[in-house]
Protein backbone atom coordinates (compact mmCIF):
# COMPACT_ATOMS: atom_id res chain seq x y z
CA UNK A 1 0.00 0.00 0.00
CA UNK A 2 2.79 2.53 0.67
CA UNK A 3 4.37 1.94 -2.58
CA UNK A 4 1.10 2.31 -4.61
CA UNK A 5 0.72 6.12 -2.56
CA UNK A 6 4.40 6.87 -3.30
CA UNK A 7 3.50 6.16 -6.78
CA UNK A 8 0.47 8.24 -6.99
CA UNK A 9 2.24 11.31 -5.89
CA UNK A 10 4.71 10.82 -7.72
CA UNK A 11 2.55 11.10 -10.33
CA UNK A 12 0.64 13.98 -9.51
CA UNK A 13 4.06 15.71 -9.41
CA UNK A 14 4.50 14.84 -13.14
CA UNK A 15 1.19 15.56 -14.13
CA UNK A 16 1.32 19.24 -12.45
CA UNK A 17 4.75 20.49 -13.52
CA UNK A 18 5.85 21.21 -17.01
CA UNK A 19 5.19 18.42 -18.98
CA UNK A 20 7.37 19.72 -22.19
CA UNK A 21 10.34 18.38 -23.22
CA UNK A 22 13.52 20.46 -23.40
CA UNK A 23 13.46 23.55 -24.75
CA UNK A 24 14.55 23.75 -28.15
CA UNK A 25 15.87 26.92 -29.72
CA UNK A 26 16.55 28.74 -33.05
CA UNK A 27 19.36 31.13 -31.62
CA UNK A 28 20.72 32.75 -28.07
CA UNK A 29 21.28 36.30 -27.38
CA UNK A 30 22.55 38.67 -24.91
CA UNK A 31 20.65 42.06 -25.14
CA UNK A 32 22.34 45.52 -23.68
CA UNK A 33 19.79 47.72 -23.03
CA UNK A 34 22.28 50.19 -20.90
CA UNK A 35 22.90 53.28 -22.87
CA UNK A 36 26.31 52.55 -21.59
CA UNK A 37 29.28 49.64 -23.36
CA UNK A 38 29.72 46.44 -20.89
CA UNK A 39 32.74 44.56 -20.50
CA UNK A 40 33.59 41.41 -19.80
CA UNK A 41 30.38 39.84 -20.52
CA UNK A 42 30.25 36.14 -19.03
CA UNK A 43 27.50 33.65 -18.80
CA UNK A 44 27.83 29.76 -17.50
CA UNK A 45 25.09 27.56 -17.82
CA UNK A 46 24.41 25.62 -14.58
CA UNK A 47 24.89 22.21 -14.38
CA UNK A 48 26.96 21.94 -17.75
CA UNK A 49 29.29 24.56 -16.64
CA UNK A 50 28.73 25.66 -20.19
CA UNK A 51 30.52 29.55 -20.59
CA UNK A 52 29.87 32.17 -23.12
CA UNK A 53 32.35 35.27 -22.42
CA UNK A 54 32.69 38.42 -25.11
CA UNK A 55 34.46 41.35 -24.64
CA UNK A 56 32.22 44.16 -25.10
CA UNK A 57 28.86 44.61 -25.81
CA UNK A 58 27.79 47.70 -27.71
CA UNK A 59 24.82 49.79 -25.95
CA UNK A 60 21.03 48.80 -27.30
CA UNK A 61 22.59 45.63 -29.59
CA UNK A 62 22.00 42.09 -29.32
CA UNK A 63 24.95 39.72 -29.44
CA UNK A 64 24.28 36.12 -30.88
CA UNK A 65 26.19 33.02 -28.25
CA UNK A 66 25.83 30.79 -31.03
CA UNK A 67 23.42 28.50 -29.41
CA UNK A 68 21.93 28.25 -32.90
CA UNK A 69 19.32 24.85 -33.03
CA UNK A 70 20.06 24.18 -29.59
CA UNK A 71 18.95 21.97 -27.30
CA UNK A 72 18.59 24.28 -23.57
CA UNK A 73 18.73 21.61 -21.25
CA UNK A 74 20.18 24.34 -18.39
CA UNK A 75 18.50 24.88 -15.52
CA UNK A 76 19.69 28.53 -14.24
CA UNK A 77 22.67 31.08 -16.12
CA UNK A 78 25.06 32.95 -13.85
CA UNK A 79 25.60 36.33 -15.80
CA UNK A 80 28.36 38.50 -15.01
CA UNK A 81 29.49 41.64 -16.55
CA UNK A 82 31.58 45.29 -15.88
CA UNK A 83 29.48 48.20 -15.81
CA UNK A 84 31.60 51.52 -16.44
CA UNK A 85 28.36 52.98 -14.04
CA UNK A 86 27.87 50.73 -11.51
CA UNK A 87 31.26 48.58 -11.43
CA UNK A 88 31.28 44.62 -11.88
CA UNK A 89 27.68 43.01 -11.54
CA UNK A 90 26.70 39.56 -11.48
CA UNK A 91 23.70 37.02 -10.84
CA UNK A 92 22.32 33.67 -11.06
CA UNK A 93 19.17 33.37 -12.80
CA UNK A 94 16.79 30.64 -13.23
CA UNK A 95 15.97 29.37 -16.70
CA UNK A 96 12.01 28.80 -17.11
CA UNK A 97 11.42 25.28 -17.95
CA UNK A 98 8.04 25.78 -19.83
CA UNK A 99 8.21 28.89 -22.26
CA UNK A 100 4.71 30.86 -22.61
CA UNK A 101 4.97 29.70 -26.89
CA UNK A 102 5.15 26.24 -28.24
CA UNK A 103 7.84 25.44 -30.98
CA UNK A 104 11.51 26.52 -31.09
CA UNK A 105 11.95 29.67 -28.83
CA UNK A 106 14.76 32.41 -28.91
CA UNK A 107 16.51 32.99 -25.69
CA UNK A 108 17.36 36.50 -24.86
CA UNK A 109 19.36 37.42 -21.64
CA UNK A 110 18.72 41.29 -21.03
CA UNK A 111 21.46 43.36 -18.57
CA UNK A 112 19.34 46.62 -17.79
CA UNK A 113 20.86 49.99 -17.00
CA UNK A 114 19.84 49.18 -13.55
CA UNK A 115 22.32 46.71 -12.78
CA UNK A 116 19.36 44.02 -13.28
CA UNK A 117 19.36 41.23 -15.72
CA UNK A 118 16.74 39.13 -16.93
CA UNK A 119 15.64 35.96 -19.36
CA UNK A 120 12.99 35.71 -22.09
CA UNK A 121 12.14 33.81 -24.96
CA UNK A 122 10.59 34.95 -28.28
CA UNK A 123 8.92 32.34 -30.67
CA UNK A 124 11.25 31.70 -33.27
CA UNK A 125 10.18 33.92 -37.02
Amino acid sequence: MPRLLNALAILALLASGCAHPPTQLCSAAIHNDTARMLHNVRIVHHPSQRILAGNQLLPGIDFSLGLDHYTLRATSATLSWEDPVLGRRETTLVIPVCPEASGPQRLIYDLQSSGQASIRFLPCQ
